[in-house]
């Protein structure tokens, strides 16, 4: 292969040698261009792997090109190679963390399969947060804790920090949550420190002693908020050997100017200034890290909960040694890349064709009659009333847009098919349009998956908020071995509404009923929060809210009515008011007085014993009117079972009575 020949570049034209017939050819080029012949990055690897694939696999193809100077066809040992990360596609995607997420967000935004996948990814595994009390042998210790984890979580906004660490988890891959401790003795003033160093001991003191709490630091109130540090302005770094890493924050210029108290005066609306006439940094910045980044430049952040105020950082990755996580939308960038090339390919015919393109002809016209014609056409576009009048044929077409379009249907099905495989959902799940049999596998997936996910955000709470403070605190109680045991909320969650509940609803309704799980499953299927329901119910009881209330006074209303037909006459006041005939007498109905025995059967037949009940429910008032008109124990038991056989069967009573009357008793 011929040398290279060095080209010059300098104001004005440049003739470059050609192989074509020693012409030269000439190129523009403006002023001040500068050609450095050091290779880029990327030649430098191209070049490398060439040189490898080359010698390895002693690749001979043919050029045709050879150099500046002469032409024709040469043989070559540099052979093709294949390379993903020196395409050209690869190239145009993003080279460094800082697009990458600049890609994501822009995605996030404008497409919507990805943004509604992320919404779903973010908000369904958090659909219902509460708190769960421990077990401990002090009730009063426990409800002490609780309620000050419960008041704690108010003031950092738990749920909503939780939300946006969901947010940054699946959309970047990376959430640094930076949780900012509440220190109540970090003040100037230091009679004001002890004396609410006093305050907060005899407080403790009197907890313990009227009700065995222990508290050793009243003051403390935990956390006081998780802020989410942008990612772009975090570096992390790994330390080998070992789990932790070490995390500094570089803040932006503006930042760092406001905190290093710059004399910008486009600060001073916002921060005032001070006696020296420097700017104020905002007072929630603590002195140390102002010292910090004036020493280092950056703010290393610690990384240990139980020292105070840290940095936690949520990793979406695979593999111990990644220090990075890795979006759920790394996976489709070539995906996203190749929908947006598409749209811009359509959006520019769309836009070219846009006003069409007007072709007026008329066969055998002069110049003139072709300047006329122009005139009338151009006064046709300007007045739409204008007519345009000619003696020769005039044809007038347009060309839009119609036709001209690409035809991407089966492009995007393939497309929207790969993204939905890439954010592992499913179109059914982000349109609403499917039902739980017929994505029931994809449902159990998900489910899957959001049960892992909600073990992270359980670890983190619990074990990097919850138990630091309560160590901090001293809400410590000893088992039956004699062992410390922390006494902290756990963090729950209501079951996933992705699921068919129709199903599990009478499994779990069947369960209950039997004994075999409580109440609170059941209310977390209907969204109703258990422990606040109980409240409630505890506070009804005995009043007017109470469920069984009407039930009471009916059954009252009904014991006292009883009471009075018994003692008074109201059966004869009420026929009286109403003016009621009495009703006419049943002819042997109170039976022959000077007939034999009953029979043991309890009277009947006898002019004691009352006829036989109408309804079932009449039975037990014909059994009390029996024994208040002397019958005996016995024969009520007798009677009982024949008017319950004669309720039964009542072939058999009529075997009775015709026995009863053939034998002169009745």
């Amino acid at each position: 292969m011929a040398p290279r020949k060095k080209t010059s570049v300098s104001k004005g034209a440049v003739s470059v040698p050609s192989s074509n017939k020693g012409r030269s050819i000439k190129v523009a080029s403006g002023d001040g261009v500068q050609v450095s012949n050091k290779l880029t990055k990327n030649e430098v690897a191209a070049r490398k792997i060439s040189k490898y694939a080359t010698t390895t696999f002693g690749f001979n193809t043919k050029t045709a090109f050879d150099g500046y100077g002469s032409g024709g066809v040469s043989n070559s040992q540099q052979g093709n190679f294949y390379s993903p990360q020196l395409s050209t596609d690869f190239l145009e995607k993003p080279q460094n963390l800082r697009e990458r997420r600049a890609w994501y967000r822009h995605f996030y935004n404008a497409n919507e399969y990805v943004g509604q996948a992320i919404d779903l990814h973010s908000t369904l595994p958090l659909s219902k947060i509460r708190l769960e009390k421990p077990k401990g042998e002090n009730q009063d210790q426990v409800d002490y804790m609780y309620d000050f984890f419960v008041e704690m979580a108010e003031e950092m906004n738990l749920t909503q920090t939780l939300m946006e660490i969901s947010h940054e988890y699946m959309l970047l891959g990376n959430v640094y949550a930076f949780c900012e401790d509440h220190d109540p003795y970090e003040h100037d003033n230091e009679d004001y420190v002890k004396e609410i160093k006093a305050k907060g001991k005899v407080e403790s003191e009197r907890l313990f002693k009227e009700f065995k709490i222990t508290d050793k630091d009243p003051n403390y109130m935990g956390w006081r908020r998780i802020i989410i540090l942008p990612p772009d302005q975090v570096r992390i770094k790994k330390i080998p050997l070992s789990d932790e890493s070490r995390i500094e924050f570089l803040p932006d210029p503006e930042t760092r100017k406001s905190i290093l108290r710059s004399a910008d005066p486009d600060g001073l609306m916002q921060y005032g200034m001070d006696s020296s006439g420097s700017i104020m940094p905002p007072a929630d910045i603590p002195e140390k890290l102002i010292t910090q980044l004036k020493e280092n430049g950056s703010i290393p952040l610690d990384t240990d909960p139980y020292s105070g105020s840290y940095c936690y950082h949520l990793a979406r990755k695979k593999s111990q040694y990644e220090t990075q996580g890795v979006s759920i939308l790394e996976r489709c960038v070539n995906t996203l890349l190749l929908q947006d090339k598409l749209r811009q390919a359509q959006t520019s015919i769309a836009s070219r064709h846009m006003t069409p393109i007007r072709i007026v002809w008329a066969e055998d016209l002069s110049e003139a009659d072709v300047d006329n014609l122009r005139e009338q056409v151009d006064l046709a576009l300007v007045d739409p009333d204008y007519s345009i009048i000619a003696n020769f044929q005039v044809h007038w077409e347009e060309m839009g847009s119609n036709g001209r379009l690409l035809e991407l249907s089966t492009e995007y099905d393939h497309i929207e098919n790969s993204l939905f495989a890439g954010l592992g959902v499913t179109r059914e799940i982000l349109t609403g349009e499917g039902t739980y049999s017929g994505n029931r596998i994809t449902l159990e997936i998900m489910n899957a998956q959001y049960l892992l996910y909600r073990e992270l955000l359980q670890n983190f709470v619990e074990n990097y908020l919850f138990k630091p403070v309560a160590k901090k605190k001293g809400f410590v109680e000893k088992d039956k071995y004699g062992r410390e045991k922390l006494l902290y909320p756990r963090l729950s969650f209501s079951r996933l509404a992705i699921r068919d509940n129709d199903s599990f609803f009478d499994q779990a309704f069947q369960l209950y009923n039997k004994g075999s799980v409580s109440i609170d499953v059941i209310l977390d299927m209907l969204n109703i929060d258990p422990v606040s329901t109980q409240r409630k119910i505890e506070a009804d009881l005995f009043t007017t809210n109470d469920f069984a209330f009407n039930q009471l006074m009916i059954n009252i209303y009904t014991a006292v009515a009883q009471g009075l037909v018994e003692k008074f006459d109201v059966a004869g006041k009420l026929a009286g008011y109403l003016d009621l005939p009495e009703a006419p007498q049943v002819p042997g109905a109170e039976g022959d007085a000077s007939g034999g025995g009953d029979m043991g059967l309890g009277g009947l037949g006898a002019g004691g014993a009352p006829p036989m009940p109408r309804f079932a429910s009449d039975l037990s008032k014909s059994l009390k009117s029996s024994v208040s008109k002397g019958v005996s124990p016995q024969q009520q038991a007798a009677l009982k079972n024949i008017i319950t056989a004669a309720m039964q069967n009542p072939q058999k009573m009529d075997k009775i009575l015709k026995y009863l009357q053939s034998n002169g008793k009745i």
